[in-house]
């Protein structure tokens, strides 16, 4: 079943200093004109789509999905009974979400695009809703699918009556909103001489009992990091800005880096952890997480993963340490190239 769009709300910010860009998209059922006096009806057990639509930022589409096929979780299952008249009613859980396609003109040069996008559905026997973050940086712009699972009381069939649905989006720097060029963050001389402390804090990451939000490190990934968003907005300004202002009930961040990056950034931010000063520290559930590296022995490229994400969330002592670290490995490689010797062996020239 397809959607059509019905309308569209768009809210000037009400102040020129915290851009608050809204766009709110309403959609129907395509064929809601050709009921001739019926209410249209959703099919939840087969899904349904918008059309692709343009909004300021970018492109995206509604979705619903049923539960896969072979699913075996209890809250997945189709629950049937009878209402207080003896009438039968189910359950029908689904899957509502939101594809992403950010455009290139929607990313500041200096800032990552960070977008939060409030999914609703509603139909005669009830409405839900959730908010779903994304960010991206400048030289990142993937797509991305974001969803979340509910329930409706359907007939036996599946079937819901007067379906609609509706994005509203926010983000962190509308795309026709110029900031000012930010000034050159001033370079750290001297890092501490130790790097851990807070060790009490870094007990509870990845604790989905204390923890109240969970990082996604990329688009697609099926890894969770469960955090504390205190602890990250004290850390990160980019975190802090996220869980303010219009995206403040952001759940479920997606950061597009590795594994590894996006541990070692969080780690950092719990308990001031830099490479160089000392041992990475660990916990059981690590291992799994970052695909077996090991932390303490990263080549260049992981490096440069996390560098890149520091970066992004201006974690500026970790950057500046990563960096050393990199420019080390540098100058180690040049001080052997500058000790080689140039041989020549079957009319190829060979450094030893």
């Amino acid at each position: 079943m397809l959607f059509k769009p019905v309308a569209l709300v768009e809210h000037a910010p009400s102040v020129p200093e915290t851009p608050d860009a809204v766009e709110v998209y309403d959609f129907e059922p395509a064929n809601a004109s050709d009921s001739a006096g019926c209410d249209p009806t959703l099919d939840l057990t087969r899904g349904a789509c918008t059309p692709m639509t343009t909004a300021r930022w970018g492109r995206f589409f509604l979705f619903v999905q049923p539960p896969p096929p072979h699913s075996s979780g209890p809250n997945d299952a189709v629950h049937r009974s009878l209402d207080s008249y003896g009438r039968p009613f189910c359950l029908t859980p689904l899957r509502v979400g939101v594809h992403l396609y950010p455009s290139r003109d929607a990313v500041d040069a200096q800032r990552p695009l960070v977008l939060e996008c409030t999914v609703t559905i509603s139909c005669s026997s009830g409405s839900a809703k959730s908010a779903l973050t994304a960010c991206w940086p400048a030289e990142d712009l993937d797509d991305v699918s974001l969803a979340f699972g509910t329930r409706f009381e359907t007939d036996a069939v599946g079937c819901v009556t007067r379906p609609t649905m509706r994005a509203a989006f926010k983000w962190r720097t509308p795309p026709d909103t110029a900031e000012p060029a930010l000034s050159p963050t001033p370079v750290v001389a001297d890092l501490p001489t130790a790097s851990l402390h807070d060790l009490d804090a870094l007990s509870t990451l990845n604790d989905r009992t204390v923890c109240d939000c969970a990082l996604v490190p990329a688009a697609g990934s099926d890894l969770t990091l469960w955090v504390s968003r205190p602890i990250l907005a004290r850390a990160s300004p980019f975190f802090d800005a996220m869980f303010r202002g219009p995206w403040a009930d952001a759940r479920i961040p997606t950061l597009a880096a590795s594994p590894v990056a996006v541990l070692v950034c969080v780690v950092h931010a719990y308990c001031g952890w830099f490479p160089g000063a000392d041992a990475f520290p660990r916990a059981p559930w690590m291992d799994e997480f970052v695909g077996g590296e090991d932390v303490d022995h990263l080549d260049d490229t992981a490096w440069r993963e996390v560098l890149d994400l520091a970066r992004m969330l201006e974690l500026r002592v970790l950057a500046v340490a990563v960096a050393r670290v990199l420019v080390a490995r540098l100058e180690d490689e040049m001080r052997d190239l500058s000790s080689a010797s140039v041989v020549c062996v079957e009319g190829q020239a060979v450094l030893v």
